[in-house]
């Protein structure tokens, strides 16, 4: 699956010169999945933002936890501020 870009193991190989390269090299975002506006979904997720307006903001807390169970991880590596590490204790320990 990683060779069509979606998923790429980490291994000395990949990371040998990650050290050099600005901005975030795993192609992660800033935003808080617990707190995304809906005019900012995208397309696949848009299911998520029906009966609400486009300024209003939905919880896909849920839609994490699924990624991480499809994926199999073991661990979750989480470096951050406050609201990363909030969400990581809710992701450490789902209702």
């Amino acid at each position: 699956m990683w060779q069509d870009s979606y998923l790429m193991p980490l291994n000395r190989l990949h990371t040998r010169t990650i050290d050099r390269q600005g901005g975030t090299i795993l192609q992660s975002s800033r935003t808080n999945p617990a707190r995304v506006r809906v005019g900012d979904l995208p397309p696949h997720l848009e299911s998520y933002g029906v009966g609400h307006a486009p300024s209003e903001h939905v919880d896909l807390t849920d839609e994490v936890l699924v990624n991480l169970t499809f994926l199999e991880l073991d661990g979750l590596v989480v470096i951050g501020g406050d609201d990363t590490f909030c969400l990581a204790g809710t992701l450490a320990s789902p209702p």
